[in-house]
């Protein structure tokens, strides 16, 4: 496990594999001089082979002090698991580093908070019959004690003893807008610690636009507990890169007083193989604004290879078709299932892997994919290629094009079922091999 020193910031990548563990959304802290994360220990498995069983199921938190090596990257200099748990917040309060996370699947409490400076862990409850601990709480410090943003619509703060765990809510304000998400909870989540600068807390959060999108925002409480929020393209390049799924973690001070930020980011959903990227980049605060501002250098990301990753759920459909675990479509009517993404590719050379599934023998023709050109009311088809059963086990079918369209034409992929046997496809991703300047 190590962050390689990369245009200023630090960078680590990791290729999440079905059922064996992986690193990912560290968030960080400084603390007695040296650099701390909390991150995530996680086993990824297709949503419909996920493990029942709790000696089955990995998802631990653990603790790491980092140290530099000889060629600046950063590598472990210890490890400790401190309990099962999901995506965790750093926060320093009273100047010791807290944790707070939420309790994995089957793990015996919903919420828990870690204080470093003790070494322990304790569960988070509450007296509040309505409550519910959701998850992407915002940790930080209220005067010396444990802060924590509950949500910011409606905007709960809660006071938290990290002696007894208990939870109290001392603000909560219905916001005017309340934007929704899939799952009817707010759009606007959590995302780092929050910093407080005057009157002023202010931080980075994610907008779940979709299960498999995410996109992140700052937002800032002023005077009167106002909620200020606000987006921009200072992310634009990680979703050039194919990675849909975006999420600030964390916050923090160096001991020269420069800030920090930490991110995890991901292709689309979790409960598939994919690439997370997480990085530790320098961030600016920019003061002389009311209120203060959060400036994100891009060059970082700039790097980022580019690859388009197309989720079937966004897709369009000629027939009819239902939703697949996960933001899987499946096809049951023979016909077009999947159409689009009707986007701007420049002329070259890609790559493209469609991953799905049947249930038929690999001999078995399920369907086709093809690609063409397209202009409104008019598709001309360029490539085709079947698509074989799969035995119920999901699959990639990959395979290289040329694209070469005029000024008003755009890309154009199509997913056919046969109607014999469902055919489920999950996600797309096109990359390029070669591009050829405009």
């Amino acid at each position: 496990m190590k962050f390689r020193r990369l245009n200023g910031g630090y960078e680590y990548k990791v290729q999440a594999l079905y059922g064996e563990p992986f690193d990912c959304f560290f968030s960080f802290a400084e603390w007695n001089g040296k650099l701390w994360s909390v991150h995530r220990h996680h086993s990824m498995y297709p949503p419909h082979l996920w493990p029942q069983s709790f000696d089955n199921y990995v998802s631990d938190v653990i603790v790491t002090r980092w140290k530099t090596d000889t060629h600046g990257d950063l590598i472990a200099a210890s490890t400790r698991v401190i309990g099962r748990g999901s995506d965790p917040r750093l926060s320093m309060v009273g100047g010791r580093p807290i944790a707070l996370f939420r309790g994995a699947l089957h793990a015996n409490h919903d919420y828990y908070c870690y204080d470093f400076a003790l070494e322990r862990l304790i569960a988070l409850n509450t007296t509040d019959p309505w409550f519910e601990f959701g998850k992407n709480w915002v940790p930080f410090d209220d005067s010396g004690r444990l802060g924590a943003i509950h949500g910011f619509s409606p905007l709960r703060i809660l006071k938290i003893d990290s002696n007894s765990g208990l939870c109290r809510t001392t603000q909560f304000l219905p916001h005017p807008i309340e934007p929704r998400s899939h799952d009817n909870f707010s759009t606007l989540r959590g995302g780092t610690n929050a910093l407080r600068y005057g009157d002023f807390l202010i931080g980075l959060g994610h907008a779940t636009f979709a299960t498999w999108k995410h996109y992140p925002y700052q937002w800032c409480i002023g005077v009167a507990n106002q909620l200020e929020v606000s987006f921009n393209q200072d992310f634009a390049p990680l979703v050039a890169a194919g990675f849909n799924i975006i999420d600030p973690t964390s916050i923090h001070s160096d001991g020269e007083g420069s800030l920090w930020l930490g991110l995890c980011a991901s292709e689309r959903d979790w409960f598939y193989e994919q690439s997370f990227v997480n990085f530790l980049s320098p961030i600016d605060l920019d003061l002389t604004t009311s209120p203060p501002k959060l400036q994100i250098s891009s060059k970082q990301f700039d790097k980022t290879p580019p690859c388009l990753f197309l989720i079937a759920d966004a897709f369009a459909s000629e027939v009819q078709t239902e939703p697949a675990p996960y933001s899987g479509r499946t096809i049951y009517e023979p016909g077009i299932g999947i159409v689009g993404p009707f986007n701007y590719l420049a002329s070259g050379t890609y790559r493209l892997c469609l991953r799905y599934r049947a249930p038929a023998e690999q001999n078995a023709d399920v369907g086709r994919l093809d690609l063409g050109l397209s202009i409104p009311g008019h598709y001309s088809e360029l490539n085709q290629w079947k698509l074989w059963g799969s035995h119920d086990k999901v699959v990639d079918f990959c395979a290289e094009f040329e694209w070469e369209p005029r000024e008003d034409e755009r890309f154009a992929l199509r997913v056919h079922g046969n109607g014999e046997v469902p055919l489920t496809a999950y996600d797309l991703r096109i990359w390029p091999i070669s591009r050829r300047e405009e």
